[in-house]
């Protein structure tokens, strides 16, 4: 289902009773095919940068992880052979965002695919269902912090700024700049603040002291 078309996938489930395949991503030509595997839930393990990089598809926008999706076929995001395509099972995961536009619940469910669909024993999968489902509240969690973070760092920033507005307008941009540099480095972000002046050294040691505290979340994700 992947160099070879949908009949490749039908003689794997015909012929091998398949529960699970490798790519199978070309079912998507055959329409039966695809109504099959979504009645009995046989799942795809699906490569989107390997299928673009051996020509399977041109494009990412072509690719049809999504319609599979959609039309109900158990979807499992792998990254096949990382060295060889210059991809990671992070990456792949970001493509789910940024390329097929899933909301971040569904991106969830499609992750836990990967668990749920495995061949590990029954109580094995709950168990570590279980452990994803935690992991993932937890990143979410630290999103949510990080992003109320950023919004009372900026603030700072901007009260530190307007001493200096009149005497120098290129001031306006820095906010903008140091919440880019407190995502690479909280150090460098809090000491670029204390260059703004008076309101701007306050604001610094407030982002030095904040920028350790959600750094390690940060680097999370």
């Amino acid at each position: 289902g992947e160099l070879g078309g949908p009949e490749s996938i039908w003689g794997a489930i015909r012929a091998l009773k398949a529960e699970r395949i490798g790519h199978g991503v070309r079912a998507i030509e055959d329409r039966e095919l695809v109504a099959y595997l979504a009645e009995h839930r046989i799942p795809l393990e699906v490569n989107p940068t390997s299928n673009i990089c051996l020509g399977v598809f041109d494009r990412i926008e072509d690719h049809p992880l999504r319609r599979l999706h959609d039309a109900g076929v158990m979807v499992i995001v792998n990254s096949d052979d990382p060295p060889l395509f210059n991809t990671t099972l992070n990456d792949e995961a970001t493509l789910l965002h940024t390329a097929f536009g899933f909301p971040l619940e569904t991106i969830d469910s499609l992750l836990l695919n990967g668990v749920r669909y495995s061949f590990l024993p029954t109580d094995k999968k709950q168990i570590l269902e279980v452990s994803f489902l935690e992991e993932m509240a937890d990143l979410k969690e630290g999103i949510r912090y990080i992003w109320k973070g950023e919004r009372v760092i900026l603030d700072l920033i901007v009260l530190g700024l307007i001493p200096n507005v009149v005497l120098h307008p290129v001031w306006f941009m820095l906010p903008i700049f140091t919440v880019e540099v407190l995502h690479r480095n909280a150090d460098v972000g809090g000491y670029l603040l204390a260059v703004t002046g008076a309101g701007g050294l306050v604001a610094s040691l407030v982002v030095a002291s904040a920028g350790f505290v959600f750094k390690k979340s940060i680097i999370c994700f």
